[in-house]
C-alpha cells in the first residue's frame, strides 16, 4: 500500500508526503528484517524531507545503523538529527539513540550522559528503554546489583505502559460503541420520520 502510495505521488510537487511514504516503507522493511532495503528507504526519504522532517529521518537511520553495526554511519545521522531537531520536546528520544549509540562504542560516560537526557522525557517509552540502557550498562561493567535495580524500575514503568494501553484501549471501543450506538439510533429515528 505504501508502494502505491509513493507511486501516485511521483509526479506531486508535496515532498512531505513523498518523504512519509518513503519513510512508512523504510519502516515496513524494518519491521521484517529487511535492514539493507530499509535504510535505502530512509536515505531516499531524507533527500527530499523538508528540515522539519529529516532530525527524527536521521535518528530513525541512525538506529538502523547501530543494528547493522555500521557506527560511523550511525554517528553521523545521530548528529544530524540533533543539529536539524528544532524542538527541544523531540530531542529526548535522539538522546536515547546516542545512548545506544554510545553503549555500543563501550563510551559508558558519554550513554549516562545522553541517557541522563533522555529520560526525563514525558514519554514513558522513552523513559523506560532509558532504564533498560541504563542497565545495560551496568550489565557491562558487571555492576550487576545496580543492573537488576535499573531492570525492576524498567519492569514497574513497563507495567505501567501496559496498564495504560489496556485502558485506552477500553476507552477506544467504550468510544466505538457509543458511536455506532447513536447511529443507530439515529438510523431508527430517520426510518420513523414521515417521508413526503
Amino acid at each position: 500500500m505504501y508502494k502505491n502510495t509513493l507511486h501516485l505521488l511521483e509526479n506531486s510537487d508535496d515532498s512531505t508526503s513523498r518523504s512519509f511514504a518513503l519513510r512508512n516503507i523504510a519502516r515496513v522493511f524494518s519491521q521484517t528484517q529487511q535492514l539493507d532495503s530499509a535504510i535505502c528507504y530512509y536515505q531516499q526519504a531524507i533527500k527530499i524531507a523538508t528540515p522539519h522532517t529529516q532530525s527524527s529521518l536521521y535518528n530513525d537511520l541512525g538506529i538502523l545503523y547501530i543494528k547493522t553495526e555500521k557506527l560511523e554511519e550511525a554517528h553521523e545521522c545521530l548528529q544530524n538529527a540533533v543539529r536539524l531537531c528544532n524542538n527541544p520536546k523531540l530531542l529526548p528520544p535522539i538522546y536515547l539513540t546516542l545512548g545506544e549509540y554510545f553503549i555500543k562504542t563501550r563510551q559508558y560516560d558519554s550513554a549516562t550522559c545522553y541517557l541522563n537526557k533522555s529520560i526525563k522525557s514525558p514519554l514513558l517509552y522513552t523513559q523506560a528503554d532509558s532504564l533498560y540502557l541504563f542497565a545495560e550498562i551496568e550489565y557491562q561493567k558487571q555492576n550487576y546489583s545496580k543492573s537488576i535495580e535499573y531492570l525492576k524500575r524498567y519492569e514497574l514503568l513497563n507495567d505501567s505502559i501496559t496498564k495504560n494501553s489496556h485502558f485506552e484501549n477500553i476507552r477506544m471501543t467504550q468510544s466505538m460503541f457509543n458511536y455506532q450506538r447513536l447511529t443507530d439510533e439515529k438510523n431508527n429515528y430517520e426510518k420513523k420520520l414521515p417521508t413526503g
